[in-house]
C-alpha cells in the first residue's frame, strides 16, 4: 500500500490539485497514525520521505490537521514535524510546538530566535522546557510570553534568566507573584515578596497550599456571570466573581478595570471560569477591537496558566492589600 501512495504522491505534487493533494495526504498520515506503535525508526523514515513534498503542497487547513494528527505521535515523521514547527502560520506550527516529542532542545531554541511571540508562547506550554529554551523565551519574549513561560511548573531557568526575570518583576507585580511561589535556581535568590506579602516566598507558598477548600465556580455559576455581563450588568458579574474567589468586591473591579488583561486573567482563572467568560468580559470594556491573533494570544495565556499557580497569585495580592497598594506600573491590580 505505501508503494501505492509514494507513486500517488509523485504524480498529484506534480499535476494534481490542492483537493486532490489533501485527500492523498489524509490516507498518508492516517495509515502512519494507524501502525506507528508498531514501526521502527527505518520505515518511519520512509513515511517521512513520501509525506513531506505533499506536506509542502497543500493548503494552510490541510496543514493543520496534519500538525494536529502528528502532534502526540511519540515517533511522528521528525522532517515533517520541523517543517510544521517553522511555518509562519501559527494555526499549524502550534499544535507540534505545544505537544510534539519530535522537536528536540536545538529544534526549540532554533524556532523562538526566529520566530514572533505567537511561536515562542506556544513553545512556552510544553510541559518541560530546558534552560536553553528558557533563556530565549526570557530574551525575546514580550509581557504575555513571559507570563506563560514563569507559569509552566515544568519551565528550567538558569541563573541569567530567572536573574532577568527578577528585574523585569521589578515593573510587573503580576509576574512577581508568580515568581514568589517558584523554587529559584540554585544559588539564586528567591524574588522578594516586597510589595505583596510579609514573610518569605517559601513561607508564604506553604501557607497557601495549608487551605484546601480552594474556590470553584459551577457551570450554573458562570452561565449566571455570562447572562449578567451579556445584560451589561457588569458590577453584579464582577460582585458574584468577587463573592466566588473569596476577594473584596474592590479587588475584582480593580481587575477589570487594568490596563492590560492579566489581572481579570488570573481572577477568572483562579476560580475555574472558562475563556469564554474572560472573553466577554473583555469585549464589554471600551477601547479597540481586539484582532484575531491577540485573542489568540490571550486563550494561549489563559490555557497555559494553571488553577494553581492563578490561585496563589490571587491570594498573595489579596493578603497584601494588593487592590490598595500593589498596582504596579502596568495598572495591575494584582
Amino acid at each position: 500500500m505505501i508503494e501505492t501512495l509514494v507513486r500517488d504522491i509523485e504524480q498529484v505534487v506534480r499535476s494534481g490539485g490542492l483537493r486532490q493533494r489533501g485527500r492523498v495526504l489524509q490516507r498518508l498520515s492516517t495509515l502512519f497514525t494507524e501502525r506507528a506503535a508498531e514501526l521502527l525508526e527505518e520505515q518511519v523514515e520512509v513515511f517521512d520521505a513520501a509525506m513531506l513534498p505533499l506536506a509542502r503542497a497543500v493548503d494552510a487547513a490541510a496543514r493543520v490537521i496534519l500538525a494536529d494528527d502528528l502532534a502526540d505521535v511519540r515517533n511522528a515523521p521528525r522532517a515533517v514535524v520541523r517543517d510544521l514547527a517553522f511555518d509562519p502560520d501559527i494555526a499549524v506550527a502550534r499544535p507540534v510546538l505545544q505537544r510534539s516529542p519530535r522537536l528536540d532542545e536545538a529544534d526549540l531554541v532554533t524556532v523562538s530566535e526566529s520566530r514572533g511571540q505567537e511561536h515562542l508562547r506556544a513553545v512556552a506550554q510544553r510541559p518541560t522546557l530546558g534552560e536553553r529554551v528558557t533563556d530565549v523565551l526570557v530574551a525575546r519574549g514580550d509581557r504575555q510570553t513571559v507570563h506563560v513561560v514563569a507559569a509552566n511548573a515544568g519551565a528550567h531557568f538558569s541563573g541569567a534568566a530567572y536573574t532577568a526575570l527578577g528585574e523585569r518583576a521589578r515593573g510587573d507585580a503580576v509576574l512577581r507573584a508568580m515568581l514568589v511561589t517558584r523554587v529559584a535556581p540554585r544559588g539564586q535568590p528567591a524574588v522578594s515578596a516586597g510589595g505583596l506579602a510579609g514573610g518569605s516566598a517559601a513561607g508564604l507558598a506553604v501557607g497557601l497550599r495549608r487551605d484546601q477548600t480552594l474556590p470553584r465556580a459551577t457551570d450554573a455559576d458562570e452561565q449566571r456571570i455570562d447572562d449578567l455581563i451579556r445584560a451589561g450588568d457588569l458590577d453584579k458579574a464582577l460582585a458574584e466573581v468577587a463573592r466566588l474567589a473569596a476577594v473584596p468586591p474592590t479587588f475584582a473591579r480593580r481587575a477589570y478595570d487594568a490596563t492590560d488583561h492579566d489581572p481579570l486573567l488570573f481572577l477568572l482563572r483562579s476560580i475555574r471560569l472558562g475563556f469564554g467568560t474572560l472573553k466577554l468580559f473583555l469585549r464589554a470594556k471600551p477601547g479597540p477591537v481586539r484582532r484575531p491573533e491577540e485573542w489568540s494570544g490571550i486563550q494561549t495565556a489563559f490555557q497555559a496558566l494553571s488553577v494553581t499557580t492563578a490561585q496563589r497569585v490571587v491570594r498573595l495580592s489579596a493578603q497584601s492589600g494588593g487592590e490598595r497598594e500593589g498596582r504596579g506600573p502596568s495598572g495591575s491590580a494584582l
